[in-house]
């Protein structure tokens, strides 16, 4: 099992005599959203960097609700591609 952080909403299933599995979501991320950059911040292309735009699968594990009031998630399984 991968370690988690737990949240009060982190999904799990079974019972304690048979085991606990998390219970991972599938989401999309928007990377464009998350690694926003400034329109006039200078590009240095590498190419093996990662490619952080457009939208990424990964696995939800839980949440968190911030301050403001907004759902800060954690998961795993992102797929990221290196380059264009």
């Amino acid at each position: 099992m991968v370690d988690v952080i737990n949240s009060p909403l982190t999904s799990s299933e079974g019972d304690e005599l048979h085991g606990r599995r998390l219970v991972l979501t599938s989401i999309w991320v928007r990377l464009d959203d998350l690694f926003a950059r400034p329109p006039d911040a200078p590009r240095h292309v590498i190419p093996t960097g990662l490619d952080l735009a457009g939208q990424v699968q990964g696995r939800l594990h839980g949440r968190f609700p911030s301050i403001d009031g907004d759902w800060l998630g954690y998961g795993h399984g992102l797929k990221l591609t290196v380059g264009h």
